[in-house]
């Protein structure tokens, strides 16, 4: 199970890596969304982004749209940390349907109380394709398959 940090200010990023590692939580930090965006295909479990808005080269709204356009992530639960609380940003924020709008400072027990409560029995989003395949028994074009049929579904 892992949770990535997607933050610009190496501060912050700290900050926020250390509250979750002493929930118990894995987490990996991106120092901006395009990072991000490069390394998502190569993580296994992950369960949970936390973003900032603000940074450089593609925002943390932009970021989010991007994985809201692939399969993969569509559905992912997504937290917003940021110091930018205006009207229009968390209305954008709801649009992509975030999980939570944290604004920053962010308090400690509301981070890990969210955050346990989004991922409070929830089986991995992402998982090595390897890995589902050896759990399911099924080979490469069943898997294929499996995939395409799941797609449909939507």
């Amino acid at each position: 199970m892992s949770i990535r940090i997607v933050e610009d200010n190496l501060v912050n990023a700290i900050v926020l890596e250390s509250f979750l590692q002493k929930g118990g939580y894995q987490t990996a930090v991106a120092r901006n969304a395009q990072d991000a965006l490069t390394q998502l295909p190569k993580i296994q479990d992950l369960q949970l982004i936390i973003t900032d808005l603000s940074m450089p080269d593609m925002d943390g709204l932009e970021f989010i749209a991007n994985l809201r356009g692939v399969p993969a992530t569509k559905y992912l639960p997504i937290i917003i940390v940021t110091a930018h609380s205006g009207v229009g940003n968390v209305n954008r924020a709801k649009d992509l349907e975030c999980a939570a709008y944290l604004v920053k400072p962010v308090d400690k027990n509301q981070l890990l109380n969210r955050v346990e409560s989004l991922l409070k029995g929830q089986l991995p989003v992402l998982q090595d394709k390897h890995r589902v395949m050896n759990n399911l028994g099924v080979g490469t074009q069943e898997y294929d398959d499996l995939i395409t049929a799941f797609a449909a579904l939507r």
